[in-house]
């Protein structure tokens, strides 16, 4: 064990000297590092180094290739959560849509408590809708919406299971959705027209009757949206 502990912290160290004129070669020995000794307390940090190493030396497939094992081989360490978060991005950037949508799930599934959980799951929803994965997308948003409440954003995104619904054209679906918006958000900007677009998808799924009461709240509202304007 001492014999390791010393070839590890030698190793360590040659990467660390390398790091600044050499990038992509650091990053190999990181990696060596983490290959020969997979257990040791550092062969975490030598992962992340090297992939952050790839990153600076352009190699990002190399870089998302190591944060994968660091999500899939080391789940519980430390480091884990950055890497999911950085093949997310990663991914994202070279335009891998699912790729990235399913790093940033597992990210927000398995790390709910990392700073980064609340923007993973939002972003794995955005990914999952313009892949036209309505029920991941959904799944994602609805999420969001329950466990992120104090978040400036939540309402734009409970707004937006109604929206994702309606692009897909599960009118029933989509009128569930802006009518449990209206009332878990009255007096918002938002509620008037959630209020319309309930009883517009309510008609488009032959509900005519149905679309009665949400059409009337959003007469009234407007109306009184209207005077508040004119008073003001």
């Amino acid at each position: 064990q001492r014999l390791s502990k010393l070839v590890v912290d030698a190793g360590m160290k040659a990467g660390e000297q390398k790091a600044e004129t050499d990038p992509a070669g650091a990053a190999v020995i990181y990696v060596r590092l983490a290959d020969e000794f997979p257990t040791s307390s550092r062969a975490t940090v030598a992962l992340t180094n090297a992939a952050t190493l790839y990153v600076k030396a352009g190699k990002p497939e190399e870089a998302v290739k190591l944060d994968a094992v660091l999500v899939d081989k080391y789940p519980q360490s430390s480091e884990a959560p950055a890497a999911a978060w950085s093949a997310g991005k990663l991914y994202e950037q070279a335009a891998l849509w699912d790729h990235a949508a399913r790093f940033y799930q597992t990210l927000a599934e398995r790390y709910p408590k990392d700073t980064h959980a609340a923007d993973a799951l939002f972003n794995a929803g955005l990914l999952r809708e313009h892949l036209g994965d309505t029920p991941a997308a959904i799944t994602a948003y609805t999420q969001y919406a329950q466990r992120y409440k104090t978040r400036d954003d939540v309402r734009q995104v409970a707004f937006r299971v109604g929206v994702v619904y309606a692009d897909a054209g599960q009118h029933e679906a989509a009128a569930r959705a802006f009518g449990d918006y209206a009332l878990r958000y009255p007096g918002t900007p938002q509620t008037i027209e959630a209020f319309s677009r309930q009883g517009a998808e309510l008609i488009a799924a032959g509900q005519d009757k149905r679309a009665a009461g949400p059409l009337t709240n959003f007469y009234f509202l407007a109306a009184v949206d209207r005077r508040l304007d004119a008073a003001g």
